[in-house]
């Protein structure tokens, strides 16, 4: 139907339908023809008009037609994207293990000479210690530094002040290897390592250089 109407549209009939509308519309108001007086019926006036009315509508709607190259407002469904089962792989990113210094530790309150406290777990003290009443440090002068780390809260004192950190067992490696090149004023031979585990155990290690 819409083809029909948009073939109709292309032709004089458009024009022919709105002049005759025109006309149909003028017939009730012409009250002269011919210089002779014509009355023309209400009944009569009232079919030319509504016939008038329609012939004009019908004239300006095939105007109004779309055009064979009219973009549709409606809009356009875009298609569902499919990737290709082998485009779907995870992209990971990798990770770079990057070494952490000790400088990285949270620092706590270091401890003063002859200080006793109570340490949480997850806690590096560097210095002469003594733990839970066990001695855990050199006789002296022998180039030995010290490093605790703590599993559990338990009671330290530090004879001679200590340092503190908190962090966990990831960082062991890198506080002796500090310990190792800059304790003792740099001249450090080796480090004793103590290790209190959960269960409170406490198990000793050395480095050296």
């Amino acid at each position: 139907m819409l083809e029909i109407l948009k073939t109709l549209k292309d032709t004089p009939l458009p024009i022919v339908l709105v002049i005759g509308g025109l006309i149909f519309l003028l017939i009730p108001f012409i009250q002269k023809i011919s210089s002779k007086e014509v009355g023309v019926e209400t009944t009569n006036q009232s079919f030319a008009g509504l016939i008038g009315f329609l012939l004009l509508v019908m004239g300006i709607g095939l105007y109004v037609v779309p055009s064979g190259n009219s973009v549709s407002s409606s809009p356009t469904a875009i298609p569902p994207l499919v990737i290709p089962a082998s485009e779907t792989q995870s992209i990971s990113t990798p990770i770079i293990s990057t070494p952490v210094s000790s400088d990285n530790l949270a620092s706590c309150q270091s401890f003063q000479s002859g200080e006793t406290r109570q340490v949480s777990a997850n806690t590096f003290v560097v210095g002469d210690v003594i733990i839970e009443g066990v001695n855990q440090y050199d006789a002296g002068g022998t180039g030995e530094s010290t490093v605790a780390f703590f599993e559990k809260s338990v009671s330290v004192t530090a004879p001679w002040g200590a340092g503190c950190y908190t962090g966990s067992n990831i960082f062991i490696e890198q506080v002796v290897q500090r310990e190792l090149n800059y304790g003792c004023g740099s001249t450090c031979n080796s480090v004793r390592f103590i290790h209190v585990k959960s269960n409170g155990e406490q198990s000793v290690q050395y480095f050296k250089k």
